[in-house]
């Protein structure tokens, strides 16, 4: 059947009956492909562990096909203005990992001379609005300051200036050792710890996960958040330093609209769209020489939009056991649907993508919050989404059934 199936931007032809109208196997097959393909996830490839309260996640990593989708990409569906390939390349420009720092840096200071807080915290703040600076002073002078800091696990700066002013004996405890250290730092919740364990508990988060972009306190429940300046101090491995640094790039780069990472093999740059009015989606290069849709990531595919290259993808992808696995054991993220396994203990799910971590209920799929401490019982049970939510999968799983039977990849 793959033979009779047109190719994206092909000239497929489709059956019509006697009164020129097509027929009903081709008026059902978009339905059937729509459904399908919102069952097929993505290619199985490294698992990272995850865990929250007492459950226990798998989020699968995701193709590049699939990788969560940038600003730009949200904008181009099918049907999405393409910009021409016209050969030339003067309305993006390549950066490399320093000038990307830089550019974050130029941001942060923007940030800082408005907001008159601590630059070390101001990153901490963007990542927490996704790098929208525009919301982050919105949300800042509309509320409460001091309430706003406390929300975001922010030492206020009076707080912490009196921390710092007050005399220590010669020789603290550590709270996490127990042993007397003359030089002991925290994140400015009142938890201290020596340098030892500090570069301890770090090097030990970067090398169970790696994709860490902030860290908290390591005291037990203390949310506070350890600003860079203590980071760049305790981390001293230079492997994991900069790990750190490309975790912190990567989050800025994927929530800048204008910014694009570069699909290629081991290659850091980015693409910065300089100039938009042509379309967000267009051919880039890199300077390693790797081309590009700067909306998907994928490889060039004027003259299809974005959304069907994507479709398409994922229809011609094999491991059609894997398709049945995900579809029975998994469910999208719903905020940035990376696909995410649970495999133990309640309700309270975050996700660990590192630029999404969105709190959510794992039985009605919503926001965690107005959950409470309902770990293991949903108190918010609608009796119309989840009747459709199970319609909706009934008719995923007959779909894939068919797709298996006419589409064996094996």
């Amino acid at each position: 059947m793959l033979s009779s199936m047109a190719r994206p931007g092909g000239s497929g032809r489709r059956r019509r009956n006697s009164q020129g109208e097509p027929s009903a196997g081709d008026q059902q097959q978009p339905q059937q492909q729509r459904t399908v393909l919102s069952a097929k996830q993505s290619r199985l490839s490294p698992v990272v562990q995850a865990s929250n309260c007492n459950s226990k996640a798998m989020v699968l990593q995701k193709t590049p096909v699939q990788q969560q989708q940038h600003p730009a990409a949200q904008l181009h569906h099918l049907g999405h203005q393409i910009r021409t390939d016209t050969g030339r390349n003067d309305y993006y420009t390549v950066l490399t990992p320093e000038d990307l720092w830089d550019s974050m840096q130029r941001v942060i200071d923007s940030a800082a001379e408005v907001l008159h807080l601590p630059r070390q915290y101001i990153r901490l703040l963007l990542r927490a609005f996704r790098w929208d600076k525009d919301r982050l002073l919105d949300s800042y002078y509309e509320a409460d300051p001091d309430e706003f800091l406390a929300k975001y696990h922010i030492p206020q700066q009076q707080q912490q200036q009196q921390q710092e002013k007050q005399p220590h004996s010669s020789a603290e405890m550590c709270e996490i050792c127990l042993a007397e250290s003359p030089s002991l730092s925290g994140a400015g919740c009142g938890h201290r710890f020596c340098s030892d364990c500090w570069t301890a508990y770090l090097e030990e988060k970067m090398a169970s996960n790696g994709q860490f972009d902030a860290f908290q306190c390591p005291a037990h429940r203390c949310p506070a958040q350890a600003d860079d300046f203590l980071v760049d101090q305790h981390l001293i491995n230079g492997r994991l330093r900069s790990q750190y640094r490309r975790s912190i790039l990567q989050t800025y780069v994927s929530n800048t609209r204008r910014l694009a990472p570069c699909p290629g093999l081991d290659c850091d740059m980015a693409v910065s769209l300089t100039d938009d009015t042509g379309g967000l989606v267009c051919r880039v290069t890199c300077r390693c020489g790797k081309s590009f849709c700067f909306a998907c990531g994928n490889d060039w595919h004027e003259p299809i939009g974005c959304e069907m290259l994507r479709r398409w993808l994922q229809k011609n992808e094999g491991e059609s056991m894997n398709t049945q696995w995900f579809l029975v054991h998994t469910k999208p993220c719903p905020k940035c649907h990376a696909t995410i396994e649970k495999d133990g203990g309640c309700n309270h799910m975050v996700c660990r993508n590192v630029s999404c971590r969105y709190e959510f209920c794992w039985v009605c799929m919503g926001e965690w919050q107005p959950h409470g401490n309902q770990w293991y019982n949903c108190n918010r049970f609608d009796k119309d989404r989840a009747d459709k939510l199970k319609q909706a999968q009934a008719v995923s799983r007959d779909y894939l059934v068919r797709y298996l039977h006419y589409y064996d990849f094996t």
